[in-house]
């Protein structure tokens, strides 16, 4: 585990071009409950890794990695977290690149594996243990997926019942708010809105939140959250789905009911 608090390097290099967010990795022991949830969201299996029990769930063009390879880095986050956010991925225009400038400017290193014939993706550690990896094969052209992964056979639903990703909560210890805000926006190079939201892109948000008596034991990606152009309507397919909503202090976004042994990363449906 890196130093607690964000130290930045001496480095004065601009901060990385980052597109935007590629996947996000889910880490579980708990496979058949992650996958009948992910399908209720309406997700479906698209690809398996090559060489890893890594299993590719998309909706429309939001990606979702489940990671259930043993004695690796996502089992051991499960063990300790339970169904959880283990990783993101973003996307830049040279990874290798990128990967260095945040090194010298203060990221913390981490480890990755690869298989003969796969890509070498590098990573940097984030909040909570997490980790944020850098892609650069997205896009039109030949992607991670074509790459690290192989088809699978099974028919997607005919149409998406979420939007896209539109944002993740990181839940904070409150004295730590500051140190993570500077290590998104200094490092990477996001955009602050205010002192609790930080801009990816013009779709995607990080939204820091902090609740008095929480440690750096509770820090994590706490929540995901979708858009939907009908929220209506998108409510009514996912209770049909089995799943039930519930309001939030915000009239536009509701969060989904989930079993809280089944998944650790709570899920908002937003306009």
């Amino acid at each position: 585990m890196p130093d607690p608090y964000f130290e930045p390097g001496n480095n004065q290099d601009a901060a990385p071009a980052i597109e935007g967010i590629e996947f996000i990795e889910l880490a579980t022991n708990q496979p058949e409950a992650t996958d009948r949830i992910l399908r209720q969201l309406g997700f479906s299996p698209r690809a398996q890794h090559r060489s890893k029990n890594v299993t590719l769930y998309s909706q429309g063009s939001i990606n979702l990695v489940v990671n259930l390879t043993q004695d690796s880095f996502a089992a051991g986050f499960a063990d300790l977290h339970g169904t959880s956010v283990c990783a993101l991925a973003l996307t830049t225009p040279n990874a290798s690149s990128a990967y260095q400038n945040l090194l010298t400017r203060g990221a913390w290193e981490t480890q990755t594996s690869a298989g003969a014939m796969e890509l070498n993706i590098p990573a940097v550690e984030s909040i909570g243990g997490s980790q944020i990896y850098l892609i650069d094969r997205y896009g039109d052209g030949i992607s991670i997926y074509d790459i690290d992964f192989k088809p699978v056979d099974e028919p997607s639903p005919e149409s998406p019942i979420l939007g896209a990703l539109s944002g993740l909560t990181l839940t904070l210890a409150p004295e730590r708010k500051a140190p993570w805000r500077d290590y998104f926006s200094q490092l990477f190079g996001f955009g602050l809105t205010n002192t609790e939201q930080l801009i990816i892109n013009e779709h995607t948000t990080i939204n820091l939140e902090s609740a008095e008596g929480s440690s750096l034991e509770d820090e994590c990606i706490s929540a995901l959250i979708f858009t939907t152009p009908d929220l209506e309507l998108t409510t009514a397919r996912l209770q049909k789905q089995g799943l039930s909503l519930k309001p939030t202090a915000d009239a536009s976004k509701l969060e989904v009911v989930l079993p809280a042994d089944e998944l650790s990363v709570r899920v908002f449906i937003s306009r």
